[in-house]
């Protein structure tokens, strides 16, 4: 069995990216690099002068509030810390839309199913085909993986039902090219329709799991980097600090390959992405 920790970044106000982030961790990893994260965690939420109960990563990236109280070098060291750990341990499969694009775009024209027209779903519904897709033929699979988000109760009721009920249009996604040509497809093949995901997902507080957190400090990362392509620093050093986390990550992102490209989904997605992102389909 497999966790796939669920979380994302993004503020319309602040920025025009949202990034997504699913990390998964196997289970005999899994308690390891649970308390790993959950010491680190601790260790810096012991030098905050209030009680936070969350890491809000982009307060904690730039010192804001309570954060001011541990230095720049001192958090920088700890996010370099934990993306090395996350590295270490776990896959990553990434998904990064524009707002504005998402705002533009007329989903009907590429038939997408979702007829709430969430950001949230769009983005984590291409994460999940994309887990999907890497394990329905994996020689090596060790179980369905159980996902877990962080506690958003309208977008995690409308996700499960997509998760039980899968739509076919995410077929382009979640199986590769070769599989869908109809000569290769098993019998009853439908039913593989997100067969490697538990199809009740579960929604908990950021602050009861410290890889919810984790999840939540890689989606920062990812987006901060690909900020940082069209930006200014908000310090001397902050493109090359994280370019070199985006270097760590970068191994253990899975790619999309192998995606028939004359699709819906694969037009949708790709219409939605930042032109600077470094995994655009």
């Amino acid at each position: 069995m497999k966790f796939v920790y669920v979380d994302e970044t993004g503020d319309q106000v602040q920025s025009d990216t949202f990034v997504m982030t699913a990390v998964e961790i196997d289970a005999i990893r899994l308690n390891k690099y649970s308390r790993i994260f959950s010491t680190m965690i601790g260790e810096v939420f012991a030098k905050h002068p209030g009680k936070p109960q969350d890491l809000k990563t982009r307060r904690f990236h730039r010192g804001a509030g309570g954060w001011n109280k541990i230095s720049g070098e001192d958090r920088k060291a700890f996010l370099n810390a934990v993306v090395e750990e996350i590295a270490n341990s776990s896959k990553i499969y990434a998904s990064a839309i524009s707002f504005k694009k998402f705002k533009a775009t007329d989903h009907k024209a590429f038939g997408y199913p979702d007829v709430s027209h969430s950001y949230w779903i769009a983005n984590a519904m291409f994460v999940l085909s994309h887990v999907q897709r890497e394990h329905c033929d994996d020689p090596k699979n060790k179980g369905n993986c159980v996902i877990v988000v962080d506690d958003n109760k309208v977008e995690h009721a409308n996700m499960a039902e997509l998760i039980f009920k899968p739509d076919p249009w995410f077929d382009d996604l979640a199986f590769k090219a070769a599989f869908l040509k109809s000569k290769k497809r098993p019998k009853n093949w439908e039913t593989k329709r997100f067969n490697q995901i538990v199809n009740t997902p579960f929604a908990i507080k950021s602050e009861h799991a410290s890889t919810i957190l984790v999840a939540d400090l890689a989606a920062f990362v990812l987006r901060r980097y690909i900020e940082l392509k069209t930006e200014d620093e908000a310090f001397i050093g902050e493109k090359v600090f994280f370019d070199a986390l985006f270097a760590k990550l970068k191994p253990v992102i899975k790619t999309h390959k192998n995606l028939h490209k004359k699709t819906q989904a694969y037009e949708y997605y790709r219409a939605l992405q930042p032109e600077v992102w470094d995994f655009a389909l």
